[in-house]
């Protein structure tokens, strides 16, 4: 199985944030007679909550006129549409995740039961390793099935892959959409994106991270009409992101810095300068944060702060022939040095960069001079 082929074929099916029914009325009710009942009850429900949440009008009420045409054919007793309205009404967000729930499940549907290992026959599903229904993947990957050699340890490795490619692909097209302006369509891809890395992780994964500003109360704000400013929203997201990622590598003792360190720190001081462009309304993502920082110093006449980041990505000097020699150790007392080194300069870095552009004049507790400028 062709794993991103696959990946992408289940993200465009059920894309998140956009309409599965985008004909007339007449054409879902037609959809209707070619797929399984439940998950054409779960696709109008997840594209009835859209509309809502999007204040789409004409699009609930092409559904509501194709679910009444099927209610009355057929029938049916409940008003699938009705819950949807009645739980919106009370709370738009909690109606907007169970929609984010309904296409997780359809999602599992097509990794677990309609995706194959192809080189058997009969063809095995990929959920056939699962002890018990509903069992996730961190919960198999608990039990040792990534390193098991046998056909349910084939299974496990081959649906958790499938997994993390969809979740790959959903983190672009969150974004994508981000960058399209759509708050609503980058919140549903956000938190489905959420939900699986949780499921192939564990639940405290999810939760990680910098606050986005632009994610942050999307369904209330669309309900009510309300926007924030995305480039705003952005530098703050930013901000967020280098202060979260300082506070990875702040206040480490001696002798005690972990890999991750020098990696959060850089982090943070392409985040603090990716800060910087939104504000200035340049996408962080256009051009390299040294390239944009090269270009704002030579305006601002301050090369220092340039040289600072610089010391901040670059790799650290270090004897590599002695420290291949200690490979099986920790760190050689060289290169942890030098790494402790570059930790401490993106913190400086950081901290400077706050005080110049982030920091009102008025607010600033204290004058710091770079070449011969005072901020």
């Amino acid at each position: 199985m062709d794993l991103n082929k696959r990946s992408e074929e289940i993200v465009r099916l059920y894309r998140p944030g956009a309409y599965f029914f985008k004909g007339s009325s007449e054409e879902t009710v037609r959809a209707y007679f070619k797929m399984e009942k439940e998950a054409w009850l779960s696709l109008v429900k997840c594209d009835y909550t859209l509309a809502l949440v999007r204040r789409d009008a004409e699009a609930a009420s092409k559904l509501r006129k194709a679910f009444d045409t099927l209610k009355t054919m057929l029938d049916w007793q409940d008003d699938a549409l009705k819950e949807v309205e009645e739980k919106f009404s009370r709370n738009p967000s909690e109606a907007a995740m169970d929609a984010v729930q309904a296409l997780f499940k359809l999602y599992a549907k097509e990794v677990q039961e309609k995706s194959y290992i192809e080189i058997w026959e009969p063809k095995l599903a990929l959920g056939g390793w699962r002890a018990k229904p509903g069992e996730t993947v961190k919960e198999g990957d608990d039990r040792g099935l990534a390193f098991e050699a046998s056909v349910k340890g084939d299974l496990f490795r081959m649906e958790w892959s499938l997994w993390f490619a969809i979740s790959h692909k959903l983190n672009i097209v969150a974004d994508e959409r981000r960058k399209a302006r759509d708050r609503v369509g980058y919140w549903f891809a956000a938190q489905l994106h959420s939900k699986i890395e949780a499921y192939i992780f564990g639940e405290g994964r999810s939760g990680e991270g910098a606050v986005d500003p632009y994610l942050e109360n999307a369904i209330e704000d669309s309900v009510a009409g309300r926007d924030v400013d995305y480039w705003e929203a952005t530098s703050q997201y930013y901000l967020n992101m280098a202060s979260y990622l300082y506070t990875i590598c702040k206040g480490r003792r001696p002798g005690n810095l972990l890999d991750y360190d020098l990696g959060a720190a850089r982090g943070a001081a392409e985040s603090i300068v990716k800060a910087l462009m939104a504000k200035l309304r340049v996408e962080p993502d256009s051009i390299s944060p040294e390239d944009f920082l090269k270009q704002v110093t030579e305006k601002m006449g301050t090369p220092q702060l340039l040289e600072l980041y610089r010391e901040c990505v670059n790799e650290p000097k270090v004897d590599w022939k002695s420290y291949c020699k200690t490979i099986m150790e920790r760190h050689s007392k060289q290169t942890e040095a030098a790494e402790r080194e570059a930790v401490s300069k993106c913190r400086y870095f950081v901290g400077v960069m706050k005080h110049i552009f982030f920091t009102k004049p008025e607010d600033r507790e204290f004058t710091l001079v770079i070449g011969d400028k005072e901020f």
